[in-house]
Order: structure tokens, then C-alpha cells, then sequence
């Protein structure tokens, strides 16, 4: 999973990951000016007793991407895919052509950081559960 999340990485066209905004305008049909975003980092980290977490530093997010993101890296983990698959997956822009996303149940926002231009004043640490 962590050679996979390095494929996820970067400043990239996430429309595969990206959940409809309505029926009119699927992720796929919009230009990627619109679906690329910048990912930073993805870091797991095994909490023990089964339990894993994501931790996600990335620049936006699209609608639902780092569920979908969740998702397709579980689904790595249990075998059902291979790290190499990320670069044609994303390539596609076809969210149907992914695993199912994992639940928003454990998703936890935990701080955002907005540019110097708002003076950092707003930056701060959410503990949202």
C-alpha cells in the first residue's frame, strides 16, 4: 500500500477518484484543469490491533477523493490489485473502473492551513469526530 500511495502522489488529475457533483457533469467530462490537485504526501500508519490510518497532506480535494483513495489502497493491500495498476487507473479518469470507496465512518478533517496571504491567523487544528 505504501508503493501505491507513492502513484497517488504529486500534482495530478484525480478525476478517477472523484465522486459526481450531479448527474450532469461527471468527473470525466470535465477539462483536468478542473480534477488535478496537488497531493503531498499519503502516509499510513499501523495503530495496532488491526486498525490502519491514512493521513493525507494535500493541497484541495476533489469530492470524495480520499475516500476513493482509502479505498483503492485497501483493496491493494488485500490483493485484489497491484501498486503498478494506480498510473493507468488514474489515466482512465473513470471512477467506475475502482474499487468502491471506503466509508466516510472514521474520515476525521483535522487541519486545515490557508496561505500567508490570510496571514496564518486561520490556520488551526480541528478535532471534528
Amino acid at each position: 500500500m505504501q508503493e501505491a500511495s507513492r502513484h497517488l502522489t504529486g500534482n495530478l488529475d484525480y478525476a478517477a477518484l472523484a465522486a459526481r457533483q450531479d448527474a450532469k457533469q461527471p468527473p470525466i467530462l470535465l477539462p483536468p484543469a478542473e480534477t488535478t490537485r496537488t497531493v503531498h504526501s499519503i502516509n499510513l500508519v499501523d495503530e495496532g490491533g488491526g486498525r490502519l490510518r491514512f493521513d493525507f497532506h494535500l493541497r484541495g480535494a476533489l469530492r470524495r477523493m480520499v475516500r476513493a483513495a482509502v479505498g483503492l489502497l485497501l483493496d491493494i493491500g488485500q490483493g485484489r490489485c497491484v501498486p503498478s495498476d494506480v498510473p493507468r487507473l488514474l489515466e482512465a479518469r473513470d471512477r467506475s473502473k475502482l474499487p468502491s470507496p471506503a466509508p466516510a465512518r472514521g474520515l476525521t478533517l483535522e487541519s486545515v492551513h490557508y496561505k500567508v496571504g490570510w496571514g496564518g491567523a486561520y490556520a488551526s487544528n480541528l478535532h471534528i469526530r
